[in-house]
């Protein structure tokens, strides 16, 4: 039986009409407050926001762990932002940190997959790329990770689907990836584009079929979502035709939501694909305004997935 909660719990986060970078002074608060503001940022696809939040907490990080994440997140950040030079520093100050980082080896492993990215893009020595990608994908392992990575664009590649959680697909860049709860196999990655004053973003939340037909699961979770909207309005619903681009079964429904207390309308979009033996559920929103940006963007960004091997065991 498929987890209701796993497959809708994330979908009602709705968009942040204005980058907290914009709203509230860049150097005011410390270090947790700094941490804080980055991960909005990074949530909407504000990389320039992020990585000035993330550049005052690391004046204001205590020595070990927190200077060592602060550390990856700016090196990730200014990496997906095309900051190499700066992103290959603050990767090797994180990875300097040494013997602190051995209570969270996940630490290091990110460390290295940033690093290694960065080696092959600045025409690094092969082997040495080869090295580091080799050690991440040993820690990986040993935490039993779902996802490989991969060095020379920085994807993560999900083994049971071979799914490729590249760090840009179309325009929407990678915010995160993660294993929903440790006792399933769900998966989630989150993108988003920033738009200057609100964003566009989307999840791709992978999970077995089991022994339900698409046309089930989607009207189960249709459900699940139109229970929590209370004003929502049906905009859209029917065949996914960008599905079979990649030869795919896919479905899809849209609504607009405008709750009369809310200054401000959303709209969300909801697509199923099938492959083989699993769901991709891809779940979508922007503010009203942006709805026709909004579904060519998900629709180019579902026109470029793309799978790797699956690798078993």
């Amino acid at each position: 039986m498929i987890i209701k909660f796993v497959l809708v719990a994330s979908f009602f986060i709705f968009v942040v009409p204005v980058s907290a970078h914009q709203k509230d002074k860049p150097h005011s608060g410390g270090w947790d407050k700094m941490m804080g503001r980055s991960e909005s940022a990074r949530e909407l696809g504000d990389w320039n926001s992020a990585i000035g939040y993330l550049k005052h907490a690391k004046e204001s990080a205590t020595g070990g762990l927190p200077l060592a994440v602060t550390h990856l997140q700016l090196a990730e950040a200014l990496a997906i932002n095309g900051n190499y030079e700066e992103a290959g520093e603050a990767a090797k100050k994180g990875l300097g940190t040494g013997a602190l980082l051995d209570p969270l080896p996940q630490i290091r492993g990110q460390l290295l997959e940033v690093l290694a990215f960065i080696r092959h893009k600045k025409g690094g020595s092969p082997n040495e790329v080869q090295r580091l990608i080799t050690e991440s994908k040993k820690i990986r392992e040993t935490n039993q990770s779902p996802f490989v990575p991969r060095s020379h664009d920085y994807g993560l590649r999900h083994s049971a689907t071979g799914f490729l959680f590249l760090a840009k697909i179309s325009e929407l860049s990678r915010t995160s990836v993660k294993k929903i709860q440790a006792r399933l196999p769900h998966v989630k990655g989150k993108y988003a584009k920033w738009l200057g004053k609100s964003a566009i973003s989307a999840e791709v939340i992978i999970y077995p079929k089991q022994k339900m037909a698409l046309r089930q699961i989607f009207d189960q979770v249709r459900s699940l979502i139109l229970q929590s909207y209370k004003y929502a309005r049906t905009h859209s619903k029917g065949r996914y035709n960008i599905a079979k681009i990649h030869g795919l079964k896919g479905l899809q429904a849209q609504w607009l939501i405008n709750e009369p207390k809310k200054k401000i309308g959303f709209w969300a979009g909801l697509y199923l694909i099938e492959r083989k033996d699993f769901i991709f559920q891809v779940n979508a929103r922007s503010q009203v305004e942006e709805i026709e940006r909004a579904t060519k963007l998900i629709d180019n960004f579902v026109r470029g997935f793309k799978w790797a091997r699956p690798i078993k065991g």
